[in-house]
C-alpha cells in the first residue's frame, strides 16, 4: 500500500471519529480514542516497504543505510567516536514520518509507541518524537536498549529530554528519529511494525 494511500486512510479515520462524535453524541475525549484507535489500525497496516525513511548522519564519516528485507526494514546506523587527540564524532540517524500528510498528528490520550523490532543486546538506541520534520526543536527522547525480537513500547511520560521548555505535546508528532547511542560501533536491526500503545 502506498504513502498516499495510508494519508487518504488517516484522514478518512479523522472524518469518521468526527461524524459518529456527531451522530452518536459521542463526547471529545470518546471521539480522540476512537480516532487513535484507527491511527494505530492505520500505522500497524503499513508495511515496511511502505514506510517513508530519511536517513542522515550527524557528522561527515558515519552512515545511515535502510534496505528492504521480508517482512522488516533493516537498518544499519554508524557511531564514530573520536580517537585518542582527535575531535570529530558523529552518529547516524533514520528519520521515519508518521504524520498525516502536512499536519502532525494529534496522539493525545496515547500511552507511548511502540515497535515490534529485533535489536541485539549490545544495541543502546535513542529514539527522538518531532512535532515537525527536518527539525529537532521541539522533540523530546528516550533510551533503550536492545533485548533481540521484541515488542518495544516508549511511554510518552518517558520522552522527558527535550529541546523545548513546554516538554512534550502529544497534540503534535510529525515522526519519529532513531539515533544510534551505542558509542563506537554499527548498529543493525530490524523494525517490524510501528503502532501506538493505547
Amino acid at each position: 500500500m502506498s504513502i498516499r494511500s495510508h494519508i487518504r486512510g488517516f484522514r478518512a479515520a479523522a472524518l469518521v471519529a468526527v461524524v459518529s462524535a456527531l451522530l452518536c453524541a459521542q463526547s471529545p475525549e470518546q471521539a480522540q480514542k476512537m480516532l487513535l484507535q484507527m491511527i494505530d489500525q492505520a500505522l500497524r497496516s503499513r508495511a515496511p516497504a511502505s514506510y517513508h525513511v530519511r536517513p542522515h548522519a550527524t557528522g561527515d564519516l558515519a552512515e545511515a543505510s535502510v534496505r528492504q528485507v521480508p517482512h522488516a526494514m533493516q537498518v544499519t546506523l554508524d557511531n564514530m567516536t573520536a580517537p585518542p587527540g582527535g575531535s570529530f564524532s558523529s552518529a547516524s540517524v533514520i528519520e521515519i514520518i508518521l504524520r498525516d500528510n502536512d499536519y502532525p498528528l494529534n496522539l493525545s490520550g496515547a500511552a507511548g509507541l511502540e515497535m515490534m523490532a529485533d535489536i541485539p543486546e549490545n544495541v543502546h538506541l535513542r529514539l527522538m518524537v518531532l512535532p515537525e520534520l527536518g527539525t529537532s526543536y521541539g522533540a523530546c527522547s528516550a533510551e533503550f536498549n536492545g533485548v533481540g525480537n521484541a515488542r518495544y513500547t516508549i511511554p510518552f511520560v518517558n520522552l522527558r529530554d527535550c529541546w523545548s521548555e513546554g516538554g512534550f505535546d502529544p497534540s503534535r508528532v510529525s515522526a519519529m528519529q532513531i539515533i544510534n547511542e551505542t558509542e563506537g560501533q554499527k548498529a543493525t536491526f530490524r523494525i517490524k511494525t510501528i503502532g501506538l500503545r493505547l
